[in-house]
C-alpha cells in the first residue's frame, strides 16, 4: 500500500506539466467538446483503444478509461462522475469543455486548485435527535456517523488540526446549521459522513462534492434537467473535486468496498460553505454485509484512517 500512495505522488506531480495545447473542438447535444487524444499529448499519456473504450498509460499504470456513450470516467481506479456523455467521434474520444476543466483537467493536474493552509476542519456526522437516517437490522445512520466522525476528528488532532463536529452527541442539528456552524468557525475544510439505504443488494461507498455552475447534479444529469445553479461553494471547484478524489481513493483502496462513484450534488450542507468540503456515503446500512462489518471496531477504524489519510493528503497538496 505504501508504493501505492508513493506512486501517487509521483503521478501527481506530473500533473504539472502544461495542460494548454489548444485540441480539436465538435459540437455533439449543442454543447462544446473536446478531443480528449489531443488533450492527452502533453500529459505524455500512451493510449490503447477497442470499440467501445479508451484506455490511457503513465508508464505500464493505467490512468484513465474513457467508455463510449459513458456518462462516467474510469480515473486511477475510481469512477468518476461527469456531467455529459462521453461522445466517439472519427476515432477519437470527446468530453465536454465542462467536463475536462472542472473534473479531468483538476484531477491531471492538482496545482491548479487554489492554494490554502488548513488549519480548522469541520466534520459533519449526518442526522442526529429526532432524525436517526438510514436504519439496518442492527445499526442506525446517526449513531455510526457520530461514531465514525469522533475516530476520524481524534485522528486528525492528533496530526495538530483544530478539529471541531457540527454535533457531539445525538442531538437534532437543521441542515442549514450544519454549513452555518462550519462558516461561523471559519472552517478551511467540510466533510459531511453519512451512510446510505437502498435495496438489500446494492452495496458500496460514494463519495459526494458540490455540482459545478450550469450543469445537472449526477442524480439529474441522465435526464437532462434539474437545478444548475451558482452555488456560494462553486468558487472552490477544483478543491471540491481534488478533496473528494483522495479521499474516496483512500476508502476504496483501504476497505476493498464497491465504488460506487465520485459524485456531484448540490447538497444542502455543501451549497453554501466557504470551503472545499465533501460528503462521503460510506456504505449500505440497508446491505447485510456492510452493516455487519460496520458492527466492528476495525472496520469503522478502517474508515476513520482512510477519510483521515485522504483529508492530510489534499492538505499536502494545496498548501
Amino acid at each position: 500500500m505504501k508504493k501505492f500512495f508513493r506512486w501517487l505522488f509521483v503521478f501527481f506531480a506530473v500533473g504539472a506539466v502544461t495542460l494548454d495545447a489548444a485540441p480539436r473542438q465538435a459540437k455533439f447535444y449543442g454543447k462544446n467538446y473536446f478531443n480528449f487524444n489531443d488533450l492527452s499529448i502533453p500529459l505524455k499519456l500512451r493510449r490503447t483503444r477497442t470499440e467501445k473504450s479508451f484506455q490511457y498509460f503513465l508508464g505500464n499504470r493505467k490512468i484513465l478509461q474513457l467508455d463510449n456513450k459513458s456518462l462516467s470516467a474510469r480515473f486511477r481506479g475510481m469512477d468518476i462522475a461527469l456531467a455529459s456523455q462521453i461522445v466517439f467521434h472519427n476515432g477519437s474520444p470527446y468530453i465536454t469543455a465542462s467536463d475536462w476543466n472542472s473534473t479531468l483537467r483538476i484531477l491531471f493536474a492538482p496545482r491548479l486548485a487554489r492554494r490554502q493552509k488548513v488549519r480548522t476542519i469541520v466534520l459533519d456526522p449526518g442526522h442526529g435527535g429526532r432524525d436517526r437516517g438510514a436504519a439496518g437490522r442492527y445499526v442506525n445512520e446517526k449513531k455510526t456517523t457520530l461514531r465514525l466522525a469522533l475516530r476520524v476528528a481524534t485522528l486528525l488532532r492528533a496530526k495538530g488540526y483544530r478539529v471541531l463536529l457540527t454535533r457531539s452527541s445525538d442531538r437534532t442539528v437543521a441542515l442549514a446549521d450544519r454549513a452555518a456552524f462550519a462558516k461561523r468557525n471559519r472552517a478551511d475544510l467540510f466533510a459531511s459522513i453519512h451512510f446510505n439505504s437502498a435495496k438489500p443488494a446494492v452495496h458500496g461507498i460514494e463519495t459526494y462534492c458540490l455540482t459545478p455552475a450550469g450543469v445537472p447534479s449526477s442524480n439529474d444529469r441522465a435526464k437532462r434537467k434539474g437545478n444548475q445553479s451558482v452555488c456560494p461553494g462553486n468558487r472552490w471547484d477544483a478543491n471540491n473535486i481534488l478533496l473528494a478524489a483522495n479521499v474516496h481513493q483512500r476508502l476504496l483502496v483501504r476497505t476493498g468496498a464497491a465504488d460506487r462513484g465520485l459524485k456531484r450534488a448540490r447538497f444542502a450542507v455543501l451549497r453554501d460553505l466557504d470551503s472545499p468540503g465533501i460528503l462521503i456515503e460510506a456504505g449500505f446500512l440497508s446491505n447485510r454485509y456492510e452493516e455487519k462489518r460496520l458492527l466492528s471496531n476495525t472496520y469503522i477504524e478502517t474508515l476513520a484512517r482512510a477519510i483521515a489519510d485522504g483529508i492530510v493528503e489534499y492538505i499536502k497538496s494545496v498548501r
